[in-house]
């Protein structure tokens, strides 16, 4: 009882079409008008056939879905022409067709409205939330309609309106990509689905911890523990995993409670290869590595050294080697993970960073941010191996000094890489780290009065800057 795939064929057959490719111009356009006015007319001539209706639903999903991959404009000319958005609405709505049928009809609703925020505003208005919810309450077996269903929440989410997530959870939503996802753990489809809705329900902070609370972290390891070895499965996990643990303290800690971490690093080490997914797993790991039980229980399965690892097999992505700062930072929270990242090659791996991506602010700040949670950490103090990094981190504070958390971050470091060894002080001062100093405290210098903010992040970098400018001269004052 699953649904059947309906291609364009007879359809772009019929049409003499060969190519729906973008930039095609006026006979594009012809083309497109042309498919659009076919699909309608035999939606048209279904009638109350059932299987004319699915077959009709198969091709528009089809064909929609082909003209979303290829950047046509087969959607608006269906909805904007032809009014077939609002021909589904009513269809979805009666209540005697079968779940092969109303599999089809999701399908292609899904691809009328995907990416498209006045077409999702539109199906909004039609009442499309409650309707595709009730739907997928009286199919909950059937994998077509959890996979299109959740692909419909999915589309309409993306629209990140409050009025389009108070409707998908006064109907249930959450409860339903939930359900979806543990009905069907082992369909691979209906889980690319639930987890891309997953992700844009939790990307509202107040969703992400009902979620949850409703056991969506437990889902997720499931998810990842069923599907390791699918990438695009894995991929999308990790996509959830990024939303649902951002800010919400007792979602990460269910999730190390529920072993995932573990989980989480066979999953990345399955995939270590995939650039695009350990993009997508560093994030997620960064995030669920804040919450300090976590870190520590990823630094038990190697996780410090594996991300130091990966940052050298693609060295050449500025996107990777951000995130691998940004978990190595979280990680080092904990001492025991910070001694690990000296000993693996840590330093040896910022120093590669900062050379490569001198000019990246955003990279240079996470490699900043790394190095101050490192050297925070008393048991890896007084070393001459942070000389490596010396050099680097100075070329940053000189190059990307108006970026006020960099420039906290750097002369944090320098302030005690400095005054852990002698050499560091001089190498500091060699290559310009007195002069670097000095334009920080010129750039971020204020006066000074009863209504300041003791923490403020400027009267930080000032701090900072002087304490490390005190600490950098003091052996070297004749010099400076």
């Amino acid at each position: 009882d699953q649904p059947r795939s309906r291609g364009l064929g007879d359809v772009y057959k019929r049409q003499g079409v060969t190519s729906t490719g973008s930039g095609q111009g006026a006979a594009s356009e012809f083309t497109t008008a042309a498919v659009a006015a076919a699909l309608v007319g035999r939606l048209r001539d279904a009638g109350d056939d059932e299987h004319k209706l699915e077959d009709a639903f198969g091709a528009i999903g089809a064909a929609t879905e082909l003209s979303f991959t290829n950047k046509t404009h087969l959607a608006r000319q269906l909805v904007n022409q032809h009014g077939v958005l609002r021909m589904l609405w009513r269809t979805l709505a009666a209540p005697q067709l079968s779940a092969n049928c109303l599999a089809q009809l999701l399908r292609a609703l899904k691809f009328l409205i995907c990416g498209h925020i006045v077409r999702v505003m539109q199906a909004v208005d039609l009442g499309v939330i409650p309707v595709v919810l009730r739907c997928m309450a009286a199919h909950v077996e059937h994998s077509g309609v959890q996979t299109f269903g959740c692909g419909c929440i999915l589309s309409i989410v993306w629209a990140n309106k409050p009025r389009i997530y108070e409707a998908v959870k006064r109907n249930d939503g959450l409860v339903a990509v939930l359900r979806s996802m543990s009905t069907h753990l082992a369909d691979a489809p209906v889980l690319l689905q639930a987890c891309g809705a997953l992700k844009n329900l939790a990307f509202l902070p107040k969703l992400a911890k009902e979620l949850g609370e409703l056991g969506a972290t437990e889902s997720l390891v499931a998810v990842l523990t069923q599907h390791e070895a699918n990438a695009a499965v894995v991929g999308k996990a990790f996509g959830a995993l990024t939303n649902l643990t951002n800010r919400d303290a007792k979602t990460k800690k269910k999730f190390g409670q529920a072993n995932g971490c573990s989980v989480m690093m066979q999953a990345l080490r399955k995939h270590q290869a995939n650039a695009a997914l350990v993009t997508k797993g560093v994030t997620a790991l960064g995030r669920v590595a804040s919450y300090p039980t976590n870190a520590a229980k990823l630094g038990s399965t190697g996780a410090v050294a594996f991300l130091i690892t990966l940052q050298q097999q693609h060295r050449s992505s500025a996107a990777i080697a951000a995130d691998i700062c940004q978990g190595e930072g979280r990680l080092a929270a904990v001492s025991a993970n910070a001694v690990q990242f000296v000993s693996a090659g840590g330093l040896q791996m910022l120093a590669r960073v900062f050379a490569d991506f001198a000019s990246d602010a955003k990279v240079m700040g996470k490699a900043c941010y790394t190095l101050s949670k490192v050297v925070s950490t008393t048991a890896v103090l007084v070393q001459e191996t942070f000389s490596v990094v010396v050099v680097g981190l100075v070329k940053a504070l000189r190059t990307h000094a108006l970026c006020e958390k960099l420039a906290e971050s750097a002369c944090y470091s320098l302030r005690y890489i400095a005054a852990g060894a002698e050499a560091n002080n001089a190498i500091c001062c060699e290559n310009g780290g007195v002069e670097a100093l000095e334009h920080v405290l010129r750039l971020y210098q204020r006066s000074r009065t009863d209504d300041d903010d003791v923490f403020s992040p400027t009267r930080s970098v000032t701090d900072y800057a002087r304490g490390a400018l005190a600490v950098v001269t003091v052996n070297f004052g004749d010099q400076v």
